[in-house]
C-alpha cells in the first residue's frame, strides 16, 4: 500500500479488513467516531490525506508488529 496517494472507500474497507479489525476497533485507535468509518466506507465521506495516511500508519504498525497504543508488559 503506497502511502502518499488518498485511499478510495474499497481501498479503505479492505485494508481495515485485512487487520482483522471492527469498524469500532479502527475508530478507537483513530480517535474518530465509529459513524466517520462507517461514512467513510461507505463514500459519504470524503477520504481524504490525513484519514489516508492514518490508515496506511495503522495498517504499518500491525504490519511491523509496533504498538497500538496498548501499554506493554512492566510500563506504565
Amino acid at each position: 500500500m503506497k502511502q502518499n496517494r488518498k485511499l478510495t472507500k474499497e481501498q479503505y474497507r479492505a485494508a481495515r479488513l485485512r487487520l482483522g479489525l471492527t469498524q469500532v476497533e479502527v475508530a478507537k485507535l483513530m480517535g474518530v467516531h465509529e459513524i466517520t468509518i462507517c461514512r467513510r466506507e461507505s463514500g459519504i465521506l470524503l477520504i481524504d490525506s490525513e484519514a489516508s495516511a492514518a490508515m496506511h500508519n495503522l495498517v504499518e504498525m500491525v504490519r511491523t508488529g509496533k504498538s497500538l497504543g496498548v501499554a506493554k508488559q512492566g510500563t506504565a
